[in-house]
């Protein structure tokens, strides 16, 4: 396999292992079992001591966790094993705040530019950038619309998505019914590293680092270079000196219970990262989300997601880039976003970055957002990943970027995020 081995590949391609084995750490994302339906008691043998006991437990959850939904059928379709699953982590959470001493604090800080309110629907969620935020502000439009113009809503450009989201409601976390969201720490950082930094689309955390990686490369008497060649490395050691110094983390990559107050909220779901589409489809039947409006979330997430997402991403790095300099000109910008669609488990590793399609003589970086989308998604479709094989390509490179992080540095990670690893049932040891 060849790689293209200049400086800021940082995460070590060239360790790739094709036949890798994903582990059950929290990184890998697996289909439920417990979607069985009421009625196909063979779902049932070994869960539940007769098809009356799944009847009496399942009228039971929803008597007691119903609010706002009129038709309590709309659970109807999920299996006992899938609707404990969530109870299991709400109760999980109450116990972890229960040992912090935490739990119901009215005077806990909860800022408002945090949290959307739903008036349909009665509840909150906790805005929580690099845990699928983009998609979250585009279901609230159409919760919150009587006639939403779905597809104007779900191809709109992520840059515009975040800035157009002024007339949901705001809330300061005071309805007690909080969906709460979580991703592995160490995935959400490394996915925040290679979003923001490596691309990169988050100038002023890239101007902040980079201002702390000079000094700290002078004192060690290595030459500062670009910022664009900003490692892993020195951006996990960016976070922990900030946090030592008692300020405040960027929301990209601050700790989730910090942002949310989680202890502080009566969380009624648990929305996690690793089963996105099976835990969001789950939350917009609880609080009674049904016909087309469910059948177009629920798209959105599955059905040409690449396809309606990346010509956005390409044109939001593009527009940040738009004067290429010495540190990058536009293929350099090219080559990162294929880059990153490969990290993403887009793009097949084993297809190298086609050089010649993107010569500067021929390419204008400044207007042809759709010539590189075009050639990406050309790609994708002719060379599909399988979604096992797009999984542990993902899981490779994530583990490949942690191993070449000092252990000091990444036991100092562990410490900034324990309570997101412990509230949201995620293992402290780094991928391996």
């Amino acid at each position: 396999m060849r790689m293209n081995k200049t400086t800021y590949c940082l995460v070590h391609v060239e360790d790739l292992v094709k036949d890798h084995v994903i582990n059950a750490e929290g990184y890998r994302v697996t289909e439920s079992s417990g979607t069985a339906r009421p009625e196909d008691n063979r779902n049932l043998r070994g869960y539940f001591d007769s098809a009356d006991d799944y009847k009496n437990r399942s009228d039971l959850y929803l008597k007691q966790n119903s609010f706002g939904v009129t038709d309590n059928k709309l659970l109807s379709g999920y299996g006992l094993k899938w609707i404990d699953e969530h109870k299991r982590r709400i109760e999980h959470i109450k116990n972890v705040c229960a040992s912090y001493h935490v739990m119901g604090n009215a005077t806990a800080i909860k800022p408002q530019r945090y949290f959307l309110y739903s008036k349909h629907y009665n509840f909150e969620y906790c805005i929580v950038p690099k845990i699928g935020c983009t998609y979250w502000k585009q279901l609230f439009k159409v919760l919150e619309l009587d006639h939403p113009d779905y597809k104007a809503i779900f191809s709109q450009k992520r840059a515009k998505v975040h800035k157009t989201v002024q007339f949901i409601n705001r809330s300061q976390g005071q309805t007690g019914r909080l969906i709460q969201v979580a991703r592995n720490p160490f995935s959400r950082l490394y996915s925040a590293y290679i979003d923001k930094i490596y691309l990169p689309i988050f100038k002023p955390a890239v101007v902040n680092i980079e201002r702390w990686r000079r000094r700290t490369l002078k004192n060690r008497k290595v030459k500062g270079g670009c910022a664009n060649e900003i490692t892993f490395q020195e951006f996990l050691e960016y976070i922990s000196v900030t946090e030592e110094k008692g300020l405040m983390l960027n929301p990209h990559w601050r700790p989730v219970s910090s942002m949310c107050s989680t202890c502080s909220q009566n969380v009624i779901l648990l929305v996690k990262q690793e089963s996105f589409v099976k835990d969001v489809q789950f939350t917009l039947r609880y609080i009674g989300v049904d016909g087309e409006k469910y059948e177009r979330l629920s798209e959105a997430m599955t059905k040409k997601r690449i396809e309606l997402s990346l010509p956005g991403i390409v044109e939001t790095v593009l527009n940040l880039n738009f004067r290429p300099s010495r540190c990058m000109d536009g293929r350099e910008i090219a080559r990162r976003l294929w880059f990153s669609f490969q990290i993403q488990g887009y793009i097949d590793v084993l297809l190298d970055f086609p050089e010649t399609l993107f010569d500067p003589k021929v390419w204008d970086v400044s207007r042809n957002g759709t010539y590189i989308s075009d050639i990406v998604l050309t790609t994708i479709n002719t060379h599909p990943l399988s979604r096992e094989k797009s999984q542990q390509q993902r899981y490779t490179f994530l583990r490949s970027a942690y191993m070449s992080v000092d252990k000091n540095i990444l036991k100092r990670i562990v410490e900034i995020y324990s309570k997101d690893f412990e509230l949201f049932q995620y293992s402290k040891v780094p991928p391996s």
